[in-house]
């Protein structure tokens, strides 16, 4: 897979996008935001050394489409 600025939302599965996760690829970070269904937090790609577990993930679009979902920015992101 290449650079993430090459990529958009709707080019990803799931499974991309929990290998990215995996790898902490920032260059992914305007693609997608991926929240935890066990914790209600989000974040991008390469922003935090969280990974969840993949069945407990949902990926997103846009901060704002996961919000809408009832998710919270983490912490760290959202100062």
């Amino acid at each position: 897979m290449g650079r993430g600025t090459a990529y958009a939302f709707s080019d990803l599965t799931p499974d991309d996008m929990h290998e990215i996760l995996e790898a902490h690829d920032s260059s992914f970070a305007q693609a997608f935001v991926v929240a935890d269904t066990a914790s209600g937090c989000f974040w991008r790609p390469g922003a935090s050394e969280l990974v969840s577990l993949q069945e407990r993930c949902r990926y997103f679009a846009t901060a704002e489409d996961a919000e809408t979902a009832g998710f919270h920015a983490l912490k760290e992101q959202a100062e």
